[in-house]
């Protein structure tokens, strides 16, 4: 593909966990073929949590003369902004939504699957009367409501419209909203579903101080599988999509497009998987468990195991975001430095699986699937290790190279932690001084952008709608920064199309 590619994506936001996995996913793919991509946040600047609308009043046609292809992430724009996008006769692909009137691929995660498997563990715990909290502004939460009413008819269980609830938004604010409905039915409901993680960790955060205790009086499973979801106390139960996935396929999607393949205007389902956490009120389920089912043999253990860190890292795709092993690989590593301890063949160190573990890590927006992958390579040593006779003279040194493995993973991981941490502190201290530049008397207009010079930017330019022109106004240049003179030929009062 040529230069002028350019993918404009549309995007409520322009950071977070959610969206940044998902444009991560479709700059890399775009990147790949040699385009590049300008992201057009809808929503307004400013907003308060409580201020954003279910759809963003955008109306703006921001690129669209130069744009090869367009991608509308969640609920970005209404189905009439998107209609006159499609009337444009470029191709465009929908991602974490359907838009009614809209036909356009649609790349979505398989919201029923994952439900459906929320409500069936629930069941297995015993749990007849389960409720369901989400937003239904944007389809995934509607779809993601339909599956818990279907898996409960399916299983005989009656649905009771006073355990469904309606927070304000899909956010942590939403969940805290609802905390005290869903209190006042303490020993009636005993378990509920959210359409959002960041619903079920606000209303985590709630009930303690309304005498429930998540995990011990109410199970909880959220959805999307967000980092803190390891983190909060109790560790939540969720289901995680493949996001930076829904971002990749979506980004292969718009390049078929573009190069004339023809894609039918359905959709296209991204992998969920069920993660077992606390706040279901299971206390650590044992990884094996969910890995081994009766396959006991070393080479059943291997095929299992590769079925299970495929689903949480997608069937042949790089453990890594990008140099990682792949799932097999990896898997193969671990095995022969396991068999060759079993017979005799190996001295118990770390470098044999720090080669593995630094392999693992090598890519770092996938590093929470990460993480779930070590924990899994880590059983498949114990059960490796509970396959072989307790006088076996090697096994000793098998319980060893266990050890070692376990070991190396979690330098491995901690050491890419760090890095994440590292990061976010530069990010921090960038934001603060950036601040304390704009707020100065003395700092100048904000529109030469000097103020960039505290940040690692290194090239910007700020545009501004110049209504002047006309009715619909241009977009023209009013500020560059280039301390290293990288665009001298660019003519700040140029306009954009």
């Amino acid at each position: 593909m040529d230069d002028a590619l350019t993918v404009v994506v549309l995007s409520p936001m322009a950071g977070g966990y959610y969206y940044g996995a998902v444009l991560a996913g479709i700059t890399r793919e775009v990147a790949a073929a040699g385009g590049h991509v300008v992201l057009v946040q809808t929503m307004e600047a400013g907003l308060s949590n409580e201020e954003f609308p279910a759809v963003p009043d955008f109306d703006a046609s921001t690129g669209w003369d130069r744009a090869s292809g367009f991608i509308s992430l969640a609920a970005s724009a209404s189905a009439s902004y998107l209609a006159r996008v499609g009337e444009l006769g470029k191709p465009m692909v929908l991602a974490g939504n359907l838009v009614e009137g809209v036909e356009a691929p649609a790349v979505m995660p398989d919201n029923v699957g994952g439900v459906r498997a929320s409500v069936e563990h629930l069941i297995e715990h015993g749990h007849t009367r389960i409720g369901f909290a989400g937003n239904y502004e944007q389809f995934d939460m509607i779809e993601r409501h339909s599956a818990y009413v279907d898996t409960l008819a399916l299983h005989g269980l009656d649905r009771c419209p006073n355990f469904e609830f309606v927070p304000s938004d899909n956010t942590e604010i939403g969940g805290r909203q609802i905390a005290e409905a869903v209190a006042a039915l303490r020993g009636h409901m005993t378990a509920i579903i959210l359409a959002t993680d960041r619903n079920a960790l606000g209303l985590m955060e709630a009930l303690p101080r309304l005498g429930v205790q998540p995990g011990q009086d109410l199970a909880v499973i959220g959805f999307d599988d967000i980092e803190l979801a390891r983190h909060s106390t109790p560790t939540l139960s969720t289901v995680g999509q493949s996001i930076y996935r829904m971002g990749e396929v979506a980004g292969r999607l718009i390049l078929a497009q573009i190069r004339g393949e023809t894609v039918a205007p359905e959709r296209y389902t991204t992998a969920s998987t069920l993660v077992i956490r606390e706040s279901c009120g299971c206390q650590g389920v044992s990884a094996s468990e969910i890995l081994l089912g009766d396959e006991q043999r070393p080479s059943g253990l291997r095929d299992a195991l590769i079925r299970r860190v495929s689903g949480i890292v997608d069937s042949g795709r790089d453990v890594g975001s990008s140099g990682g092993a792949t799932v097999s690989a990896v898997v193969d590593e671990v095995l022969e430095i396991l068999q060759d301890t079993a017979n005799g063949r190996w001295s118990t160190d770390l470098c044999a699986f720090e080669r593995v573990a630094v392999r693992l890590f090598a890519g770092k927006h996938e590093s929470d699937r990460a993480a779930a992958v070590v924990t899994l390579l880590v059983e498949y040593g114990r059960s490796f290790l509970d396959a072989i006779p307790d006088d076996d003279e090697n096994r000793r040194a098998v319980q060893d190279a266990v050890i070692a493995m376990a070991l190396a993973f979690l330098v491995a991981q901690g050491g890419n932690h760090a890095l994440r941490s590292m990061v976010s502190e530069t990010t921090v201290r960038a934001q603060y001084e950036i601040g304390v530049h704009l707020l100065r008397h003395d700092s100048g207009d904000p529109r030469n952008l000097a103020w960039l010079s505290s940040s690692a930017v290194s090239v910007a330019c700020l545009a501004l709608w110049d209504s002047s022109s006309g009715a619909d106004g241009d977009l023209r240049i009013v500020g560059v920064y280039d301390p290293t003179n990288r665009m001298l030929s660019w003519d700040q009062q140029r306009a954009i199309p």
